[in-house]
């Protein structure tokens, strides 16, 4: 797996915490990472990392909890990952395998 300098965090509270706190996740925001970013870039990160962050349902979207009465949550992985070298890119265009999904993400779709 390659290393990202990383720019913030999300996770899952340990039951315990979650008891004692009344919070259910965690988000850590590295501050030299935010003090670089502009505040849309701000927003797209901390949007970016709730998308991490799912309520788990049933079929009528009711939340789901736990014996306990948690909120039954699961922290998912990116569902898209694109991985390359910006130079490579420049001199050849991406990678056929990737076209259509930068094409859908530089129209906006």
């Amino acid at each position: 797996k390659e290393k990202r300098p990383l720019e913030a965090s999300i996770k899952r509270l340990p039951n315990r915490e979650r008891d004692v706190y009344f919070k259910d996740v965690e988000l850590r925001v590295y501050q030299q990472r935010w003090n670089e970013k502009s505040h849309k870039q701000r927003v797209r990160l901390i949007y970016h990392e709730l998308l991490h962050v799912s309520v788990d349902v049933d079929e009528s979207l009711t939340p789901q909890v736990d014996d306990d009465g948690r909120l039954r949550i699961t922290i998912l992985p990116h569902d898209v990952v694109i991985t390359g070298f910006q130079r490579e890119w420049d001199v050849f265009g991406p990678p056929s395998e990737y076209k259509v999904l930068v094409g859908k993400l530089s129209n906006g779709k």
